[in-house]
């Protein structure tokens, strides 16, 4: 071992002795060696550094190391150094754009998902204004943001033909909101911000009207029926269900002609009934009071009958059965013939199809469930003594044509002139 460094040595002085230029080679050798440890080693740290960034994702963190770098320049730095950390530079920035796109994302899906269009805008509108701009914004994330502003002004757009709509529905203007949806579809074209979903709305909505004006034609109805009701005065509210008026509007007609139906049958001619049977019964409880039985059925043959507004199929085929009478036909075979007839085209609407076609009416039925339903929470302005038959009205439901409601009140006038 001493042989070997002796010889190292004389080698040395030998180089040195040969030439001051020999010396200045191997001192540059050793110093190329030294700073290329110190470059590694140095770079070894950052790079260390700089994956304890990545693992907590923190691209600000890791980017703002690498600038304090970049003016630094500690000991080992060199040309590699420098090339590494502009590669890691690069890396932190990639992250920051990943973070960056990621958020504006998730908040754009949070305002998307309670449906806020104003406040998804504040806040792009807000990124657009700031200065300086967020840590990794780029062409990319200008772009990002400018096609959620699109979302954004879009949801606003829709957001406001739903809202003017169902403020129109809300107040019964139907015809108000037939013809705003069919201006905004007219003028499309010139509408910014339009794009296939509020088309779908429009369209949607437009399809839905028939609907609403069924609900507020039927309404108008209710609401001057119930009116009446109010005031037990029967012959507006049956005027209000008759045919004598049908409703304007072809495609709902028929409908409209079914709610009326249902309403005099379920709500007025019960009502109606009872509240005859109620004033007769009082009536005459007051003249028997008063030892006036003599008058009892002078008082209740006074009293009439309900007058349909609807006449029946079989009111409107006796009232031509005196020109029938006329023809070569026998009396029993008219009768015979008019009875079967009458019972099949019964039978008929009692199915309500024609020609084999069921036609469900669900959504009138539903209306006239509603009325109904109102009906049985219905308080009168009446004294105590006169409330007390409304309690027939809450406690069952009841079906009752007008021959019905005529059958209940006549019987009751047989019992009271027993």
């Amino acid at each position: 071992m001493k042989k070997l460094v002796y010889g190292v040595t004389m080698a040395s002085m030998a180089l040195c002795v040969g030439g001051l230029t020999g010396c200045q080679a191997l001192e540059a050798a050793k110093n190329n060696v030294v700073a290329e440890i110190k470059s590694s080693r140095l770079k070894s740290d950052i790079e260390s550094r700089c994956k304890q960034y990545e693992a907590k994702n923190d691209g600000s963190g890791m980017k703002e190391y690498l600038n304090e770098l970049l003016k630094a320049k500690p000991d080992g730095w060199d040309e590699s150094v420098e090339k590494f950390v502009d590669s890691q530079l690069a890396k932190a920035n990639s992250m920051l754009l990943a973070k960056l796109t990621s958020d504006i994302e998730s908040h754009c899906k949070q305002y998307e998902a309670k449906n806020d269009g104003a406040g998804m805008k504040a806040y792009l509108d807000g990124l657009i204004k700031a200065n300086p701009k967020p840590d990794g914004w780029d062409e990319s994330v200008e772009k990002l943001v400018d096609s959620e502003l699109a979302k954004a002004r879009s949801m606003l757009l829709y957001n406001r033909i739903q809202g003017t709509y169902d403020n129109y529905i809300a107040k019964g203007e139907v015809d108000k909101a037939n013809e705003y949806l069919a201006q905004i579809l007219a003028d499309k074209d010139k509408t910014a911000d339009w794009n296939e979903s509020i088309e779908k709305l429009v369209n949607d909505l437009l399809a839905k009207i028939s609907e609403e004006v069924l609900k507020c034609r039927c309404a108008t109805i209710w609401a001057g029926v119930k009116a009446a009701l109010d005031n037990h005065d029967f012959t507006t509210a049956r005027k209000l269900t008759a045919t004598a008026a049908p409703c304007a509007e072809e495609s709902i007609r028929e409908k409209v002609l079914v709610y009326r139906i249902g309403v005099l049958n379920e709500i007025i001619n019960p009502y109606q009934s009872d509240w005859i049977i109620h004033q007769m019964q009082s009536k005459v409880a007051e003249l028997r009071q008063a030892g006036k039985n003599d008058d009892v059925r002078t008082y209740v043959d006074s009293v009439g009958l309900i007058k349909d507004e609807i006449p029946s199929i079989e009111q409107k085929v006796l009232a031509i059965k005196p020109g029938l009478e006329n023809l070569y036909w026998f009396n029993d075979k008219i009768q015979s013939y008019l009875q079967q007839n009458i019972s099949e085209i019964q039978k008929m609407l009692d199915a309500r199809s024609v020609s084999g076609e069921y036609r469900s009416y669900k959504e009138v039925y539903d209306l006239v469930d509603d009325a109904v339903a109102e009906m049985k929470l219905y308080n009168p302005v009446w004294g105590d003594r006169e409330n007390a038959w409304e309690g027939s009205m809450r406690s069952v439901r009841r079906v009752m044509t007008t021959a019905e409601a005529n059958a209940a009140i006549s019987a009751t006038k047989a019992e009271l002139t027993k």
